[in-house]
């Protein structure tokens, strides 16, 4: 089923956008090929882009602000390129590119790290307590994305 309102075709949105009722129609010249050459020249959705716009804007922001500090503007070039890297595994573990297997480890290993890295940030702040807390949380979230990942049927 395709999302489509009579107004689309006049607005010029492209096939597939959700903007109106399901109907089971195709607008007016969304063919199989069409709709691949709207992926090759939109790989990415509005969305993912949008994100991936806001994500370097807070982390040129973040880096700029930390640049008397050499350790944080570390922490933050290495969550901006993790965060870089999860999405693009993600993006071909979701399109079965690849060797699912090795991208499987590769999104396990990136969302453990990135888990990690936030976790020794956050922790030294918080009491002593809450701190023990923040790395049994971190741990529980590592261990239930192997399970999910790799044992989970």
């Amino acid at each position: 089923m395709t999302v489509f309102s009579p107004s689309t075709a006049k607005h010029g949105y492209h096939c597939g956008e959700t903007l109106g009722v399901i109907v089971s129609l195709q607008p007016p010249g969304c063919t199989p090929r069409a709709r691949k050459r709207q992926m090759e020249f939109y790989p990415h959705g509005v969305l993912a882009t949008l994100g991936l716009a806001t994500l370097t804007g807070t982390s040129v922001l973040a880096a700029y602000r930390s640049r008397d500090d050499p350790r944080s503007a570390a922490f933050v070039a290495g969550a901006y390129a993790s965060t870089a890297l999860l999405f693009h595994f993600l993006r071909k573990f979701e399109r079965g590119e690849g060797d699912r297997g090795r991208t499987k480890v590769a999104v396990w290993l990136l969302t453990t790290l990135l888990t990690a890295m936030f976790a020794c940030k956050v922790a030294p702040l918080m009491p002593l307590a809450v701190s023990f807390l923040v790395y049994l949380m971190a741990a529980g979230t590592v261990g239930a994305g192997f399970w999910a990942l790799f044992l989970h049927q």
